[in-house]
């Protein structure tokens, strides 16, 4: 039988080379189950990213539908501008697990004394800001760079380079920039010379830097965190006020629009609709006959001519001449009134005064009405029960299957206006003065004409300014305030009026509240509005426990048929920039 082999000093050699293979797999094991753990954390927070990415979006979705209701409803929900109980901490997944329960919440930047402050639970009206493509709307070119320059750290030749970038011509101004300047750069590219699509473009313009467009707030969070400060051009700016923490990106804006619908939100009536029928029996109801009557008589007959060049300036400053009919001091229709009490008319006799007249009778508001030969109505009679319009029309047939031939450019057409009805069957013309006077208490019941009725304006208009959200330095870029209105404005203002109950929801309570002149809302009402459609803010997805979150700017438009999300930028790489408790959790023990 064979004998084994012995092999000296290589015993217990296998077992050493198992254990060496069982620790390289179990090596192996670990280092590939820590591969597969760092891989499932991976996923999960991918995951938990993707589904606040989610949450963010939900916002959205939850402003689209919010934005459908009526003026009304939001009104009673509290308010689009700031409503924590709407727009903060709103649950998407009621999970009992805090770590899955998933929330947004909706912010905007916040005020204090029109300045840029802070963040409150709401939204932003782009209406608020100023709009840089209608800068160089028909009337208003002359005064663009002006309207620039209002805004904190800007200087006449960026605003001239701003100007030139949009206008549609290829001549510099004196300090700005044209597309001959651009072609030099490397690369180089020609002006707009057109509107823009985004602020962006902006950094294209001579001179304009991102520190400048957007401020110290590197991270877009809306505040001003610990380790933002001031660089580039920002050092050269006095920015104690912080009105220069956004930036220009926090006045300026490309998407402000708003619908013409009325303060209830029905469509209102076309001042110059074309059936003088239908516009009397549509605005009858609200304003009541004799201002409906006479607003038909305008369409029909014009104002007299006077009047119609002169009516704008019947008061030197809103509150310090109040109406002459009212106070019976006399007032005339040319616009010239004597400060004794007498005036003289082309054609008409002023109620309150005495005066010289060519056989026309003039039938002044709260004023007894003169017979339509011109004879004086005895005290006491009948006529003396009627208002001016129901007397001057108590004979005349209104004829409303004719089409109106003279426009209405804005309801203040109508204050001080006189029309003249031509004669008919021998009886000499007569002149109907405006139920709507210069005085304040007049101007509040013009009121009632601009909740029913509006001025042929297409059903978006874009661009105006709205004075009750607008911060300083905008309402300081409308040209037609003075320094003292801007103060007045923000002491005063509403940001969200009531709409039934408050002179502000519509922007002439600048007149009612003697805060500009009627000259002055004349020239002004174009450019300003109360209301804007379009609204931005900024919608941060996230779970009551964790770090996932994922943060979006926004623009989100009413003003068409449907509420559309017109802009979705995804600000996560910046980080959540709020704190969890800012935004919003719930502490409580859930089962």
């Amino acid at each position: 039988m064979p004998r084994a082999i012995d092999f000296p000093g290589r015993r217990g050699s296998v077992l050493l080379l198992v254990l060496v293979v069982i620790a390289i797999l179990a090596l192996g094991a670990a280092t590939y189950l820590e591969l597969m753990q760092n891989e499932l954390h991976a996923v999960r927070n991918h995951g938990r990213q993707v589904q606040a990415a989610r949450l963010a979006e939900s916002a959205l979705e939850y402003l689209a539908a919010t934005l459908a209701q009526t003026p009304e409803e939001l009104q009673a929900a509290g308010g689009l501008q700031n409503n924590e109980g709407i727009m903060r901490a709103i649950i998407v997944d009621d999970s009992s697990d805090k770590f899955a329960r998933g929330r947004f919440t909706i912010l905007a930047s916040d005020q204090a004394d029109g300045i840029y402050a802070g963040v409150r639970y709401g939204l932003e009206n782009e209406s608020s800001k100023l709009n840089v493509n209608t800068l160089l709307a028909p009337g208003a070119e002359q005064d663009a760079s002006r309207r620039l320059l209002a805004l904190p750290g800007m200087s006449q030749e960026i605003a001239e380079a701003i100007v030139d970038w949009l206008d549609a011509d290829d001549s510099a101004q004196l300090n700005g920039a044209e597309s001959d300047y651009y072609r030099s750069l490397s690369p180089g590219y020609s002006a707009r010379n057109g509107p823009i699509a985004d602020l962006d473009e902006l950094l294209l313009v001579k001179g304009v830097t991102p520190e400048l467009l957007y401020g110290l707030d590197q991270n877009r969070n809306l505040l001003l965190d610990e380790l933002e400060r001031p660089r580039g051009l920002l050092l050269e700016i006095d920015n104690a006020d912080g009105s220069m923490n956004r930036g220009w990106s926090a006045y300026l804006t490309v998407s402000s629009v708003e619908r013409q619908t009325a303060s209830v939100g029905a469509a209102r009536a076309d001042l110059n609709s074309q059936s003088l029928q239908q516009l009397y029996n549509d605005l009858k109801p609200s304003i009541g006959d004799d201002q409906a009557k006479f607003i038909v008589l305008y369409r029909q007959y014009g104002p007299l001519a006077s009047t119609a060049a002169n009516g704008a300036g019947r008061a030197g400053t809103a509150g310090a001449a109040a109406s002459a009919a009212a106070s019976g001091r006399a007032g005339t229709t040319s616009g010239a009134s004597g400060a004794s009490g007498t005036g003289t008319t082309s054609g008409a006799t002023a109620a309150g005064g005495t005066g010289t007249t060519t056989g026309a009778t003039t039938l002044a508001p709260q004023q007894p009405a003169s017979a339509a030969s011109g004879a004086s109505s005895p005290a006491g009679g009948a006529a003396n029960q009627q208002s001016p319009v129901t007397a001057a029309l108590s004979s005349l047939q209104l004829k409303f299957d004719q089409q109106g031939a003279h426009r209405i450019n804005s309801p203040l057409d109508l204050v001080g206006a006189t029309v003249q009805i031509p004669a008919e069957n021998n009886n000499p013309p007569q002149n109907v003065q405006s139920p709507w006077i210069d005085d304040a208490a007049s101007y509040s019941d013009l009121l009632e004409l601009y909740d029913a009725a509006v001025v042929s304006f297409p059903r978006r208009v874009a661009g105006r300014v709205n004075i009750n959200q607008a911060s300083r330095p905008v309402l300081q870029s409308l040209t037609q305030l003075s320094a003292e209105a801007v103060e007045a404005i923000i002491s005063r203002r509403e940001g969200e009026p009531d709409l039934a109950l408050s002179d502000q929801r519509h922007a002439i309570w600048l007149l009612v509240d003697e805060i500009v002149t009627l000259d002055q809302m004349r020239q002004l009402e174009r450019f300003i509005t109360v209301g804007g459609d379009v609204f931005s803010g900024q919608a941060v997805g996230y779970f009551d426990d964790g770090p996932a979150a994922s943060r979006c700017e926004f623009l989100i438009d009413r003003s068409a048929a449907s509420v559309q999300v017109s802009r979705y930028r995804d600000l996560s790489p910046w980080g959540r920039g709020f704190s969890t408790e800012l935004l919003g959790v719930d502490d409580e023990q859930r089962p």
